[in-house]
């Protein structure tokens, strides 16, 4: 396994939910950060650690390449995340991200390159084995409607980033998540389940809803752990955490201090979904921490108002 120390590392989307978990666990490892943002005054926090912070937007691939310039790896994580009606419009962001990207580590010299995809790109997810990575993507031909725009965006973004990383002679991996909790969601689940716990009395709240959750800490961990392992450029990754029903999520938020009603209504949501990430744990030895600790931790940064 190979080490980040010293190595500079370029984030993009580092002021978002997850780039400030990366910022943060490559500064642990001793790794060089270049924050590549749109607006840099949106966390002042990155700069007072000392962070080099590099203005430029994903529409801007010569901004990105300058961005880019001197790095040893690039961290690709900056992509749309919406339900808006224009599905055509979320597809060409999404894609045309992933194509500015890429070219932009090509044009800067950069080899390296790890993408932050989801497991939503995988066509079925209603099977009833855990779901592995050689899984059939969704296409361009998918029936689109509102709650699955996103998931054949990401799909199809994947997709021609391995086309393109083929190429241009990059080395990528990339990383399929699921159900991320953590703080500074604005847009998925720790965002949803954050205003449902915030309810004063009586929320309702789901039983029978099983999915594979990761820390977005935890995350951060296994991308390093991806990024720093050359045995894995050319692979994909599922990044799945701990299969946990939402009742006992509760119970374990609750436990670590963090706000909730005091009473649930029962909302029978009898939904499950398997992925298998043994890959990952096999390849680079990434293991979640207990769902207590990430909670723990989730709370604490958040009483903080948003600072770890």
């Amino acid at each position: 396994m190979g080490t980040l120390k010293d190595k500079q590392v370029a984030v993009t989307g580092a002021t978002g939910f997850l780039g400030r978990y990366f910022v943060r666990e490559l500064l642990a490892q001793g790794a060089q950060v270049v924050a590549v943002v749109r607006s840099p005054g949106k966390v002042p926090e990155l700069k007072r650690d000392g962070i080099e912070l590099r203005k430029a937007d994903l529409a801007d691939p010569a901004a990105l390449a300058r961005a880019f310039a001197g790095c040893d790896a690039v961290i690709a994580n900056a992509g749309q995340v919406s339900l808006n009606p224009d599905y055509d419009a979320l597809i060409h962001e999404n894609l045309d991200g992933t194509r500015n990207s890429l070219q932009a580590c090509a044009d800067a010299g950069v080899q390296r390159v790890v993408g932050i995809s989801s497991a939503s790109v995988y066509r079925e997810l209603l099977s009833g084995k855990p779901i592995d990575e050689s899984a059939a993507l969704r296409s361009a031909g998918d029936r689109r409607h509102r709650f699955n725009i996103y998931a054949i965006s990401k799909s199809l973004a994947e997709q021609e980033s391995w086309r393109l990383a083929q190429q241009l002679g990059l080395q990528l991996s990339t990383i399929r998540p699921y159900a991320i909790f953590g703080a500074f969601d604005q847009h998925s689940f720790s965002y949803w389940f954050d205003w449902l716990m915030r309810w004063p009395f009586i929320a309702p709240y789901p039983i029978g809803l099983n999915l594979p959750m990761v820390y977005a800490g935890d995350l951060a961990r296994a991308t390093l752990g991806v990024l720093a392992s050359s045995e894995c450029a050319g692979e994909a990754f599922n990044v799945g955490g701990e299969q946990t029903d939402f009742w006992h999520f509760y119970n374990i938020w609750a436990e670590a201090g963090g706000p909730h009603p005091p009473f649930r209504l029962p909302l029978p949501v009898p939904f499950k979904r398997q992925f298998d990430d043994s890959k990952i744990r096999r390849m680079t030895g990434w293991q979640p921490r207990p769902l207590l600790d990430s909670c723990r931790e989730t709370v604490l940064t958040l009483q903080r108002q948003g600072h770890f």
